[in-house]
């Protein structure tokens, strides 16, 4: 806010976000999603298959949206001093217009332009190495684009930069803040997903190098000691519910990329089953937290029932949640996953609650099909078991329709690839 008071780019892009913030709000008052059907014959590319169009193309929004970008040009071609922290900013307020918006092509496309200005101030080694040129940029913007890199990374996006921190290089000695606490597990999610890319097609033709594993197990050994640094904190800190709060997400996003590595070096699907007590206590930790229930909130006439936002720009619990959900084949957790999520009707970034919600579900009928029974006695066979989904989802607030392409192996983990698309419907 301060900022926007000398540089018109943040303050129209500011007026941009807060806009759209409040058509999604509204608009939620007006849709309730509570069950997702699967069309047999896909819409043909462009058509639209919305019973209720979302009013995403707000025109002061955009008119605001225009107004920042004509700004950042002008402010880019200028040479003041901030003009690159200026850009960088308006950068991270210009992924949130897409995101609210719902069309992720353009949130990426902001995020690797503001990535490739802080990659250029920041000099040798990049912007998170400890010998970077620019402190202020690496202290003050570049949380909010390592944040921005989890997002886009679990959305399939694999950077083509290097990161500029070792695993160790993550963990101060203790943790003096809880945002101390959120950049660290942010930067070590980040390294996570990295070597998960790197060995994603390795692990099926039995080619993992001595190095994967070695920094496999450099990570892991990460991970326990965040925890153990994050309990002490928490120890020798006065009593705070937002603290409370905060360390429990905090440990859901750490126990998920437990599980996300203890796949990375291994073909099978069914190795994530070794894994059921860890998915059983995200679950426990997020269904802890008193998340406002918005399909109830939405049938009020109070508007003061609504939850104060439906929209963070961080991710807290909806990716890690959906994961669980897809992954974990125990019948009973990964239905507290699907609910949970069906409960939090809001968008972390680029992730929506409710589509991951309907696609988790739908992976779910795919593998249970055949199942003699849902006590979690028997689990889907390898071959039944989606190793991975591919979503394609047109602009919106809370678009209703989405591609899904899945993969499957029915053949074993050395067979062929067997794909097909569908259509994910979202309805009332």
């Amino acid at each position: 806010m301060q900022v926007s008071q000398s540089e018109p780019a943040v303050l129209h892009a500011l007026v941009a976000v807060g806009t759209l913030d409040e058509r999604r709000d509204v608009y939620l008052q007006d849709v309730s999603y509570t069950r997702s059907v699967v069309i047999d014959h896909p819409p043909e590319t462009g058509a639209s298959f919305h019973p209720q169009q979302e009013q995403h193309n707000d025109p002061f929004a955009l008119s605001q949206y225009n107004k920042a970008i004509a700004h950042l040009a002008n402010a880019m071609n200028s040479s003041a001093s901030n003009s690159i922290d200026t850009a960088l900013l308006v950068c991270i307020l210009f992924v949130c217009v897409e995101c609210l918006r719902g069309d992720y092509a353009p949130a990426l496309k902001h995020f690797r332009g503001g990535m490739s200005i802080a990659l250029a101030a920041a000099g040798e080694g990049g912007p998170n190495s400890r010998a970077s040129q620019s402190t202020a940029i690496r202290e003050r913007l570049m949380p909010f684009f390592n944040r921005l890199e989890l997002l886009c990374q679990l959305y399939g996006q694999r950077p083509e930069y290097v990161y500029g921190l070792e695993p160790s290089e993550t963990l101060p000695g203790v943790f003096h803040s809880i945002v101390e606490a959120r950049d660290s597990i942010v930067h070590l999610m980040n390294i996570s997903i990295r070597l998960i890319h790197t060995t994603k097609f390795r692990r099926y033709r039995d080619e993992i190098l001595l190095d994967d594993i070695v920094q496999h197990n450099e990570v892991v050994s990460c991970l326990h000691t965040w925890k153990q640094l994050l309990d002490r904190f928490l120890a020798t800190s006065p009593p705070s519910s937002h603290h409370t709060e905060a360390a429990t997400i905090l440990e859901i996003q750490r126990i998920a990329t437990l599980t996300w590595l203890n796949r990375a070096l291994v073909p099978e699907e069914s190795a994530a089953d070794a894994d059921i007590p860890l998915y059983e206590q995200a679950v426990r930790l997020a269904e802890s937290l008193q998340i406002p229930d918005h399909s109830q909130a939405i049938t009020s006439t109070t508007k003061s029932t609504l939850p104060a936002s439906t929209f963070l720009f961080d991710m807290e619990i909806v990716s890690p949640l959906y994961l669980v959900a897809i992954k974990c084949r125990d019948p009973s957790i990964r239905r507290r996953a699907i609910a949970v999520l069906r409960h939090t009707v809001r968008r972390e970034g680029l992730w929506d609650s409710v589509k991951a919600a309907a696609i988790a579900e739908r992976v779910m009928q795919i593998e249970e099909q055949g199942l003699p029974t849902l006590d979690g006695s028997v689990l889907p066979e390898e071959g039944a078991r989606v190793a991975n989904c591919h979503i394609d989802s047109g602009p919106g607030l809370s678009p209703s329709g989405h591609k899904v392409t899945f993969f499957t192996m029915p053949d074993g983990v050395r067979g062929r690839w067997h794909t097909w698309d569908e259509w994910v419907e979202l309805q009332r």
